[in-house]
């Protein structure tokens, strides 16, 4: 009698979507804003220094890092979704 068993495995697929860019603050508070734009009514909260923030936009937000004038939409630990000023952040 034969086997009709195989003894090679399915290749593992591997996630071609990158991970997203983990951010921290380069200043000691990082003003969070639900627009991207800096006036008093924009303001949600203050990023801490030594919080971690995960960029949650797709349009290319690596080559903002570190740009003045530049907006990146994120998300912090906590859930909170807004956009902080990439001029003030560097990637962990």
């Amino acid at each position: 009698m034969t086997s009709t068993t195989s003894n090679h495995s399915e290749p593992l697929k591997k996630n071609t979507k990158p991970l997203p860019p983990v951010l921290k603050s380069k200043v000691a508070s990082l003003a969070l804003r639900n627009e991207p734009r800096v006036e008093n009514s924009t303001l949600i909260r203050y990023v801490r220094q030594d919080e971690t923030i995960i960029v949650i936009e797709t349009e290319n937000p690596l080559a903002k890092i570190g740009v003045k004038g530049q907006w990146l939409h994120v998300r912090t630990e906590g859930g909170t979704e807004g956009y902080v000023a990439a001029w003030f952040v560097e990637r962990v």
